[in-house]
């Protein structure tokens, strides 16, 4: 039982870690500033929106299924969601210009502008995995 507990604690750590990642600073901005994830909400077209809205509601969705014991079908959805929504994102954040993340530019953008947060937010995904996966 003890072993059951700690591996949805991984989890809900996890899905905590996107949480936290999204209020700190994700990308630079211009020289002097940097942008969280509700600054990403307010900001871009609205695939954009829903798609940073994605990654944190994903994330808050897990949390509270962990605390309230929900299904694994569901906190693998809202994990997933919460992955896709960032997959966009990225995929998308070195389109400036119309570079495109796979261009050469867009890769040095992207280079050049990932802050804490972005971290923060692919362990917890890492650490949720790993939680879930680990959970029989």
């Amino acid at each position: 039982m003890g072993k059951k507990s700690s591996r949805i604690g991984l989890y809900l750590v996890g899905m905590a870690m996107v949480v936290v990642g999204f209020i700190l600073p994700i990308f630079k901005v211009g020289t002097i500033g940097s942008a969280n994830g509700f600054d990403l909400v307010g900001k871009g077209d609205s695939l954009y929106k829903v798609a940073a809205l994605l990654v944190f509601v994903g994330a808050v969705a897990g949390v509270v299924l962990s605390l309230i014991g929900g299904s694994n079908f569901l906190r693998l959805v809202v994990m997933l969601v919460s992955i896709i929504g960032g997959a966009y994102i990225i995929l998308n954040v070195g389109d400036l210009g119309n570079h495109g993340v796979f261009g050469k530019l867009g890769l040095k953008l992207i280079g050049k502008t990932l802050y804490v947060g972005f971290y923060v937010i692919v362990a917890g995904w890492v650490i949720s995995l790993l939680g879930y996966f680990t959970e029989k």
